[in-house]
């Protein structure tokens, strides 16, 4: 039971890092373009 909570809390970390990882990289695109247009 200790392991299953143990992935349970890595797997919530891991989503979280790539979901903010992805958002920064969207942020960033998304900027340049606004840059570029405006």
């Amino acid at each position: 039971m200790a392991i299953q909570g143990f992935l349970m809390v890595l797997m919530s970390l891991l989503m979280i890092t790539l979901v903010g990882f992805f958002g920064y990289g969207i942020d960033k695109l998304f900027f340049k373009r606004l840059r570029e247009c405006c």
